[in-house]
């Protein structure tokens, strides 16, 4: 009787699993090409992808939530409230607002993609020290550089609590439509 309970376990398990399981996220992304106009498509309208069976859109817009933050839990000098950055970064997080609203409304699930090691050129400034090698390359392996990611993305889901996560890249990036990065 013994030898044969693991293969029946094992039947119980996966029938439960089948039936149990989640929904499989079924997303998707229109890729932009950083510094041109975006890409004018049927696919960027929520009502749209419903139709077509996705549950879930990934914005990939380049002026991404990781932009949209300040910082301020870190230093509220790296982006001070007036300064032309500040003015820039809310314009940015009300758009992103409006379209995970949006997206929501339509029945979906909203994800935004994001760059790791995009940082604001103040906050580099003012820990120059902290997160950059010799070369003035941003080190990742730094422990004041891994805080920063940590708070950055408390910041992101603070700000923007009905963001349902995030698709990272960890890559170049091409910064034409980051002034402030």
């Amino acid at each position: 009787m013994r030898k044969h309970l693991f293969p029946v376990l094992l039947l119980a398990n996966t029938l439960w699993s089948c039936l149990f399981a989640q929904t499989p996220i079924v997303m998707d992304m229109v890729h932009h090409n950083p510094g041109e106009p975006f890409t004018n498509t049927w696919f960027n309208e929520p009502g749209n992808l419903v139709q077509y069976g996705f549950n879930a859109q990934v914005v990939n817009e380049f002026q991404s939530v990781h932009t949209a933050i300040t910082y301020s839990s870190l230093d509220p000098r790296i982006c001070p409230a007036g300064s032309k950055e500040r003015l820039w970064i809310d314009s940015v997080a009300t758009r992103i607002e409006n379209k995970i609203e949006a997206i929501h409304k339509a029945g979906l699930e909203a994800y935004y993609f994001t760059d790791i090691i995009v940082l604001p050129k103040r906050l580099v400034e003012i820990y120059k020290n902290e997160i950059c090698d010799a070369t003035g390359r941003i080190d990742f392996t730094r422990p004041k550089t891994q805080e920063i990611h940590r708070i950055m993305l408390q910041e992101i889901f603070k700000r923007f609590p009905k963001l349902d996560g995030l698709v990272i890249r960890v890559n170049l990036l091409a910064k034409y439509s980051l002034p402030h990065r």
